[in-house]
Formats: C-alpha cells, structure tokens, sequence
C-alpha cells in the first residue's frame, strides 16, 4: 500500500503517527518501543481501534442471551470508542431493513468500512431491538451483500478473514463501487471530508443507493479545505452547490433536526442526512419512531442512560409519526 492512498493531502503541513512505549516512575524516564508513519500507523491504529468495537459488540450480544442487562451498559461504555456508534448502528440496520423489503435490495456499502465490525454492531442491536419488540427487525444480516471501500489493503484483508460467513465485496478505491446500486449507503462525516475533494464525485458516491445515511459538515458559503486533528486535508463542501445537484432528481433529503448543528465560527451546518425517493425515506423514519418508542421506554425502565444510546431527546408519540420536528424536509430546516 503507497502512502499517496492515505486520506488527505500530501502537503508537509503535519504528519500522522502512532507511538508505544514506557514510562518508567522510579527512574523517570520513557521508552518508546515503537514509532510508525502514515498509512502504517493509521493501519495498527485502526486495527486495533475498531476490533475492540467489534468485541464489546460480541460480549454485549452475550450479555442479552444470558439476559444479563445489568451489565450491558458498562460493557458497551467501557469498550465503544465513540458514544454514537450504537445509534449510528441503529440506522445502518433501520436503513437495511426497510430497502430490503420496500425496494428489494438486500445489500450494504460503507465508504471507510475499517474491519466491517459494524456487522457485528447490527447483529447486537436486532437481538437486542427483537427482544423487546419481537420480529421488530426480520431481516436476514446473514443473507445481506455487503460492499466496502477503504483505503487500507490491511483492513480489507482482515475484515474478509473476519467475516468468512458473509457475502463481502470489499474494494480500496471508490470507482469500483460505481459498477454496483447498493440497497444502503453509509459513511462518517469525517470519511467524507477526508475522501472527496470535489463535490460531484461525493454527490454521485451518496445518491448512487436506493438510500443514503451521512452526516456531513457543510460549509454555508463557498468550498473550506482546512487540516484537522488527524493531520490530514479535508475539504468541506459547499451546501448550496449540494442541494444544486439534487435539484432536477428524485431524491428528496431529510435532516435530523435534533442531531444537527450551526457552527456559527466556521460558518457550516453540521448535519445528519438520509437520501432517497420520498416513498422510502418516509418507510425509513416511520420505522426509525417506531423502534425509538420502543426502545426509549424499555431502557428507561432497565436505568439504562438514555444519553449513551443518542435516545435523551423528546419523547415522540407514536400516533405523529410521520409529523414531528425530527426528521424534517431540508429546505424547510434550513428555513428555520
């Protein structure tokens, strides 16, 4: 794998690094017993990042089994490396479920798919979303296509060998996806920033499913490229030139009204976004209250953190599903 792969640019602005070592107390001192570059270091990193994801999915799906749900919280807490990724799991799996039966494509891409331990992740929220509502979600993870691109040969290799049960397609540059239409698009808004410099290609990359799940930092005004934390180049995308594109198309966005923000600094909107022809979009968030009514109560009663599950916002009647201020059309978001 050449570096040039790596996301970002190839300015010398910053670097990217991995570092382990010792510290020493009694003679104060450190040891550093290894030191890696670029795509090496993004490579261990990432590897060992997102196997303990995919761990902690494994032990909280045991947990529920044994119903054991005193200690599902702080397995999950403790072993998941961001707090959303449970509910960001919860739409790859909403999303899926309703393309598989409403649009009869049973199959998954996800751009920066790492080690594809979000299969795991799926496979931990149906058990856990059925027990409480039985035959909430009926489809088959097992019988399900799943693509994946992502910059590592390293990560491919390791989620295939992971995975040997289920059907991957797993590629390192994004024009081979252009030769599928997968049912379910998914990708970090952080992916997306580091992977596409020009605006159609993602435009093309998002829309090119039956529906698309994002987030993405939009900038309100002309395209920001800017270095961010990771030391790599991100590019951030005009919202005007965005909504442009899907101006003469049937596809209608839907933003989360709770989950989405105003930066007011850097002047863009932080926004969480599914992508499809209305008929599914609107199958998408109909399913998505419906689970979250479920859901919400049921960990209420267990004294489980509602914030912990991205569940803390507003209870929503399930009788207004398809007429609350969650998911909303984003022309009118952005008029108000």
């Amino acid at each position: 794998m050449k570096d040039k792969k790596y996301y970002g640019s190839q300015q010398e602005e910053s670097l990217s690094y991995l570092e382990f070592g010792s510290i020493d107390y009694n003679e104060s001192n450190k040891k550093i017993w290894g030191f890696h570059l670029h795509q090496t270091a993004y490579d261990w990193y990432m590897l060992a990042r997102y196997t303990n994801d995919m761990v902690s999915y494994i032990k909280g799906l045991d947990l529920l089994k044994d119903e054991n749900i005193s200690e599902l919280e702080l397995v999950l807490k403790e072993g998941l490396h961001h707090k959303d990724d449970l509910w960001n799991n919860y739409q790859k799996l909403i999303g899926l479920d309703v393309v598989s039966k409403y649009n009869g494509n049973n199959s998954f891409y996800e751009l920066g798919q790492t080690i594809y331990g979000c299969i795991e992740g799926m496979k931990f929220i149906k058990h856990f979303t059925n027990g409480i509502n039985k035959d909430a979600i009926s489809l088959n993870l097992e019988e399900t296509l799943w693509y994946g691109v992502d910059i590592s040969e390293m990560l491919n290799i390791v989620a295939a060998k992971l995975h040997s049960d289920y059907k991957l397609q797993l590629y390192d540059n994004l024009q081979e996806m252009y030769n599928h239409n997968p049912g379910v698009f998914f990708a970090k808004g952080v992916t997306l920033l580091y992977a596409f410099d020009n605006g159609s290609d993602m435009y093309k990359t998002i829309t090119n499913s039956n529906l698309a799940i994002f987030d993405y930092s939009f900038s309100l005004n002309e395209k920001q490229s800017e270095i961010i934390g990771t030391g790599k180049k991100c590019t951030f995308h005009s919202l005007k030139d965005f909504l442009a594109q899907n101006k003469n198309t049937s596809n209608k966005i839907y933003v989360n009204s709770v989950y989405s923000k105003y930066n007011k600094e850097k002047d863009r909107l932080w926004a969480y976004c599914i992508i499809g022809d209305n008929e599914t979009c609107k199958q998408y968030i109909e399913k998505y209250s419906l689970l979250k009514n479920n859901v919400r109560p049921y960990l209420m009663q267990n004294k489980i953190n509602l914030d912990f599950f991205n569940l803390s916002n507003p209870y929503i009647p399930s009788e207004n599903l398809l007429n609350n201020d969650e998911w909303i059309a984003i022309e009118k978001f952005i008029e108000n």
